[in-house]
């Protein structure tokens, strides 16, 4: 569940945006909450190149461990965009910034690393959280009033 809202700051647009998911299980201890600020950077004709930051935290609990996270998404875009199409590249990272672990009772009974700690692990390399790091996009773009598809928007 999400909320957007696009601000301006001194005369610039910026679209706020935060959301929350659970599980589909509707289990409250596997948790990601967003905070998300997107705008376009620069603009010359029709090429824009806009960016996004996202503040994320995740946490999951199960018979193993506990687990919370909080990160930080970056994305980035630049493309084309006419009346009725677009071309675009995206690109973006996800970083992991601080990890606590803490191991479950069952975990360290039956594990056979003994000497297995709680705490928390700074992950010293970037993600793409199994997306790629660059993706194209090509695509046709419908306005309010135009035919897209064989459907009138």
């Amino acid at each position: 569940m999400g909320y957007g809202r696009v601000a301006s700051l001194f005369g610039h647009r910026l679209q706020l945006a935060g959301g929350v998911g659970i599980a589909a299980e509707m289990d409250t201890r596997d948790f990601r909450a967003r905070l998300q600020v997107l705008t376009s950077i620069v603009r010359w004709r029709s090429l824009y190149l806009t960016g996004s930051t996202a503040l994320i935290a995740r946490g999951t609990d199960n018979s193993i461990y506990r687990g919370y996270n909080f990160g930080t998404d970056l994305t980035g875009a630049l493309g084309v965009y006419r009346s009725g199409w677009f071309f675009a590249a995206q690109f973006g990272l996800d970083k992991a910034v601080i990890t606590h672990v803490t191991h479950s009772d069952w975990y360290r009974t039956y594990s056979y690393l003994k000497r297995r700690t709680d705490g928390i692990a700074i992950p010293a390399a970037l993600s793409t959280m199994g997306r790629p790091p660059v993706s194209l996009s090509v695509g046709r773009s419908c306005s309010r009033g135009m035919v897209c598809y064989g459907l009138k928007s």
